[in-house]
């Protein structure tokens, strides 16, 4: 009975001890595991493994994880897959094209994305530009631009030519209300309300161009009715020298009032000089020239007419050319200096060549209404021919 028992004893303990050596069997293969684990986990931070080499080179900045068992880069047990990377923001274009992924182009001004799915491209409503793959869009961004065939029932907005439209005169001037500037001395302003005293050309050029089917309206900062009627606005300034100098009143001082940036004459009409010529003959010729060249400067897009002088009462040309030398040297510059113009935007009205006769003057130089008619009619003659040629 004893030996059975011992028998028996022997056998329960190395049933147990049996079980207890695989249980720790189990535990030390558990433990040579472990190794096994952290190698793959420095291979894959090190580049060596060839499974995931190519995913740890597609990030730019890569940050592998030496956990063991969380982290981006990390497996799972004994896997030796991985888990897609996760892009950073700034990438580079070739990391960028797999399936589900983003397609990033270079653009001047702002990133171009284009979703893929599948390998199927979606262009979304900002086209790619400089993009190294096509798409199916077009884009100008600067002095760069990308562009392919349009679809087949795409509509191009092409421009076509419009013709010209066609009117009754090629003259801008003749399709709009013409504004016309009256600038010089009394000459210009006349005596218009004094019975029987010398007269403007003004009245009677207003009625000329209106009859001729001008429409116009006569500018300035003076008003004074003609004795015949018509346009009162003008600048003209009895006694007034060309300036700048010479006299308190003199036309190159008025000039940033009667044409200054607000007024926008189509046509000036210059006729003055006489004070000029008869109280500083040497000076009169130039002065007036660089009153004309001043007109010009501030306002280049109006015609500018120039009027001679008319010669004294009861001399022709040739004798007030003589009698006055002054008088002729002006007139010899407003000559040139329309003859002159390369861009049609000075002209000239003759007085001193048009034969005035003695009834046409109240006294020396100032007109009377016949003088002021065969004045306005030269002054309406070059107009014609000139700024106002159909």
């Amino acid at each position: 009975m004893m030996l059975r028992t011992t028998s028996f004893k022997r056998t329960l303990f190395c049933t147990l001890f049996t079980a207890s050596l695989a249980a720790c069997g189990s535990g030390d293969n558990a433990v040579s595991a472990a190794p096994a684990t952290a190698s793959e986990e420095a291979a894959v931070a090190n580049g060596t493994d060839t499974s995931n080499k190519a995913a740890a080179n597609a990030v730019s900045s890569p940050s592998p994880s030496t956990s063991t068992g969380t982290g981006t880069s990390a497996g799972t047990g004994t896997s030796t897959s991985r888990a897609a990377v996760t892009v950073a923001p700034t990438v580079s274009v070739a990391s960028l094209t797999k399936n589900g992924g983003t397609t990033r182009t270079a653009s001047t001004s702002s990133a171009s994305r284009t979703t893929t799915t599948s390998g199927t491209t979606t262009p979304t409503t900002t086209p790619a530009t400089n993009s190294s793959q096509p798409t199916t869009s077009s884009s100008t961004t600067g002095t760069s631009s990308t562009a392919t065939n349009p679809p087949a029932n795409t509509t191009t907005n092409t421009p076509t030519a419009t013709p010209t439209a066609t009117t009754a005169s090629s003259n801008p001037l003749r399709t709009r209300r013409i504004r016309l500037l009256c600038l010089g001395d009394s000459m210009t302003s006349g005596s218009e309300n004094t019975p029987g005293s010398f007269r403007s050309y003004r009245g009677r050029l207003y009625q000329l161009l209106t009859n001729a089917g001008i429409d116009v309206d006569f500018i300035g900062t003076s008003y004074m009715m003609p004795a015949i009627g018509g346009d009162p606005d003008h600048d003209g300034y009895g006694g007034a020298y060309i300036g700048p100098g010479g006299s308190s009143n003199n036309l190159w001082d008025r000039l940033p009032v009667v044409i200054g940036s607000s007024v926008d004459p189509d046509i000036i009409v210059m006729a003055f000089g006489w004070n000029s010529v008869y109280n500083e003959p040497g000076e009169a010729a130039t002065k007036y020239q660089g009153i004309v060249n001043q007109v010009s400067a501030v306002k280049p897009s109006a015609k500018l007419m120039l009027a001679t002088l008319s010669p004294q009462r009861g001399e022709s040309q040739a004798q007030s050319n003589g009698s006055v030398p002054s008088f002729q040297a002006l007139n010899d510059t407003a000559r040139a200096m329309a003859n002159a113009s390369g861009n049609d935007n000075l002209f000239v009205a003759d007085f001193a060549a048009s034969g005035f006769a003695y009834s046409d003057y109240w006294d020396v130089i100032h007109w009377s209404q016949s003088g002021a008619d065969r004045a306005a009619q030269i002054i309406f003659d070059a107009l014609m021919a000139g700024p106002l040629k159909p």
